[in-house]
């Protein structure tokens, strides 16, 4: 009878071993061509910071995001939200979340379609010195439209919150400080998502 007891809490560690026990809740979303990353972390847990990466193929992962800081709550669940901009179309795309010096997540996959045509044009492109640090980007068929979102660098990581309202169908970003690169700026009404890509060049 021990011997069964034995095996069966055996059993049970290995099952508990290959599931998360602190990070609950983690589920991909997509908005336009972008997937959203969400996930729980449990009260009680503390971490000083997270790692989400990113696969096209299940095995080979990558970071995209790299927070450093203190993370959990000895009272309270804490949420997280993370929007990846350069998932491969056409495809599965494959992520896993790390919270340092916890726990590594089970792997979730997402299915991502076609990239539809582009509902907005980001201008000039390349934006150079000259460009009085800031883009200008249409939207077409909108008229003084309230738009939020970010601005994100070619790995997913947001830099910058933006939000205005459009004069007709065209507003502005600043973008003074940031480095040459390509970047996204992804912007939404609250219905329907802008994603656009532009380059800094000086």
């Amino acid at each position: 009878m021990l011997s069964k007891l034995k095996i069966v809490f055996a059993l049970l560690c290995f099952c508990l071993a290959g599931q998360a026990q602190n990070i609950q809740n983690f589920n991909l979303a997509l908005s336009g061509s972008s997937v959203i990353v969400n996930w729980t972390l449990i009260r009680g847990n503390n971490c000083p910071g997270y790692t989400i990466y990113w696969s096209a193929d299940s095995l080979n992962f990558s970071p995209i995001n790299n927070y450093v800081g203190t993370c959990g709550d000895p009272n309270n669940d804490q949420n997280f939200k993370f929007v990846h901009t350069g998932p491969i179309p056409n495809q599965n795309n494959y992520y896993k979340v790390e919270m340092t010096a916890l726990e590594m997540s089970p792997i979730r996959s997402i299915f991502v379609g076609s990239v539809q045509p582009t509902n907005m044009r980001i201008y000039p492109d390349p934006a150079s010195a000259y460009d009085d640090g800031q883009i200008h980007f249409k939207i077409y068929n909108a008229t003084n439209l309230k738009v939020a979102g970010f601005i994100y660098n070619q790995y997913g990581k947001p830099l910058r919150t933006i939000e205005t309202t459009t004069t007709v169908d065209t507003g502005v970003a600043p973008i003074g400080d940031l480095d040459n690169g390509l970047y996204v700026l992804w912007l939404t009404d609250g219905s329907i998502a802008y994603r656009a890509k532009f380059i800094v060049y000086r």
